[in-house]
């Protein structure tokens, strides 16, 4: 009976460890800013598990990240548009932020050790 007992309270208390590690987290959301300084020229953005769509101006999505990681694009032809990409944690704190001309991309890949 202490046997069962005492491997109870192992599994128990490696159980509780694992979901407070960050690296147990499955999905968690981030905020993403599209920015462009044209307000008449297209721009392809996608990433995360948003679809590619095509924005003008400003584009803000809340998007679902799996715990490896993500990654973010834009891409316009002017090559005289300004492109930037911000994430956000989901208390709107940056996490990073990308300006360029024609293509944009930013990423942040997780590895488990």
């Amino acid at each position: 009976m202490k046997k069962v007992l005492l491997l109870m309270a192992v599994i128990v208390s490696i159980c509780c460890s694992c979901k407070k590690d960050p690296l147990f987290i499955r999905e968690q959301k981030v905020i993403v800013e599209f920015i462009s300084n044209s307000d008449d020229i297209p721009v392809d953005v996608m990433g995360g598990n948003m679809s590619s769509k095509y924005i003008k101006k400003y584009h803000r999505e809340v998007v679902s990240i799996s715990s490896n990681g993500y990654g973010f694009g834009a891409y316009c032809e002017d090559p005289k548009t300004l492109l930037t990409i911000r994430v956000f944690d989901s208390k709107y704190r940056l996490l990073q932020e990308r300006s360029g001309n024609i293509e944009v991309h930013v990423n942040e890949h997780y590895n488990r050790k």
